[in-house]
């Protein structure tokens, strides 16, 4: 009779190692982290095909493959960098719902409606444009009032002297380029007109430089 309960604790233990690695592999899934190279505002220029500044209108659940995509839809109201004469666009972040399938990511950016803000862009070879250095190609735009606070939404004329572009910390492993070493993530807090004269700069000497 002992043979038979110990043929018992041992497929109760394989048992429970199964469910407790299932458990851990659905976890990993569900939020996968994220590793990301530290880019300075020169080096997003360099990596975008497209810069816009304007206001996220819409947005929705896109499947590509096994996955899941929030597809925004954003009314431009500038173009910084890439194609003129767009009214809208369209880009996507990793993660989002859809048709009962759901996927989130470390240090993926969720933008509002309503909100502007100011991009950077790479068409991939899906033909999707997403964010260059995922949270780190987007600022949010907002107007700097008299005492200080910031009052998002305000910032509808871009040459407002006290306009700020703005993101916060990001959620995931930052990387120095040249050195490979981790770095700890702040956040980036920039007057908007001078973001947008370093975008300027740092495009017309990529342009001179590709001639």
């Amino acid at each position: 009779m002992i043979a038979p309960k110990q043929t018992l604790r041992g497929t109760q233990a394989l048992r429970l190692r199964f469910v407790a690695f299932v458990l851990a592999f659905v976890l990993c899934l569900a939020a996968p982290a994220v590793t990301l190279e530290q880019l300075s505002v020169e080096e997003m220029v360099a990596y975008s095909t497209h810069i816009v500044q304007g206001v996220v209108i819409d947005q929705q659940g896109l499947a590509r493959g096994p996955l899941v995509y929030t597809e925004y839809r954003l009314k431009v109201s500038e173009v910084l960098q890439g194609q003129q004469g767009q009214d809208e666009l369209r880009f996507v972040v990793p993660g989002g719902q859809i048709e009962g399938r759901e996927q989130h990511f470390a240090g993926v950016p969720e933008l509002q409606q309503g909100k502007p803000y100011l991009l950077f862009l790479r068409q991939g070879k899906n033909g999707l444009l997403q964010l260059v250095g995922m949270s780190q190609g987007l600022f949010e735009v907002s107007v700097t009032a008299k005492d200080g606070a910031a009052k998002d939404g305000a910032a509808r004329n871009a040459s407002t002297g006290n306009a700020l572009a703005s993101r916060g910390p990001i959620d995931g492993i930052m990387l120095d380029r040249k050195s490979g070493f981790r770095v700890q993530d702040t956040g980036k807090t920039l007057r908007l007109h001078d973001l947008r004269q370093t975008i300027r700069s740092a495009a017309s000497r990529s342009s001179e430089a590709a001639q």
